[in-house]
């Protein structure tokens, strides 16, 4: 049988895709269960992290942007605490960034890990009146008997971030759809998210 016909052959019995050994990605790590392992094994991670140096980029040019940007339609946003809708008053791109932090914070949650996310604050039902700037509330644990770790953020970077952390990868996608490195620049984004990295400094550049 000819390289060809069997490279056809084995497309077939695999569904059209062809499997090249150490190239599928592999599974994330979930929790555990137990709160002490998950804790210890994270702040391994957190400290492997940190030794990784930063890499700047040689050269950064700037984008130039001779066209004015219409402002985005007002949309009406349903809040995931009460269920109340806040009437036209944020507009398209904040309510997808929120949706998307939720969708982050989402595959979190899917690692067994106890997280949540409050977006009370957005909703002048559920905080008793508007807040000006308001933000999104993270909470992480790794037992029920602990209190909650809480970090406010609207920064979509340090959701993604965070998950890729967890998920033991290398890198992960940013806003711009670019891929960025985790490195031991990324350590004050996880010590801000998760209750691990206390007291770890972070050696400079040589």
């Amino acid at each position: 049988m000819s390289k060809k016909k069997l490279k056809t052959g084995l497309a077939a019995l695999l569904g059209g895709a062809i499997i090249v050994p150490g190239c599928a990605e592999k599974t994330p790590p979930q929790a555990t269960g137990d709160a002490q392992s998950d804790s210890i094994r994270l702040e391994e991670r957190l400290r492997k992290l940190a030794k990784i140096p930063h890499r700047v980029p040689l050269e950064i040019l700037p984008s130039a942007m001779c066209y004015e940007i219409a402002a985005p339609p007002i949309v009406d946003y349903v809040c995931s605490i009460c269920g109340d809708t806040v009437n036209g008053h944020y507009r398209t791109w904040d309510v997808e960034f929120i949706n998307g932090i939720k969708s982050v914070v989402a595959e979190m949650k899917a690692l067994d890990y106890d997280v949540q996310i409050d977006d009370r604050e957005f909703c002048p039902r559920c905080y008793g009146a508007e807040v000006q700037q308001p933000e999104l509330i993270f909470r992480f644990r790794f037992s029920e008997s602990a209190p909650y770790h809480e970090a406010r953020s609207n920064i979509s970077y340090e959701y993604d971030c965070t998950l890729a952390f967890l998920q033991d990868k290398k890198k992960f996608k940013d806003d711009d759809d670019e891929w960025v490195k985790l490195d031991r620049d990324m350590v004050y984004i996880i010590q801000k998210m998760l209750p691990i990295g206390t007291g770890l400094k972070i050696e400079e550049n040589k």
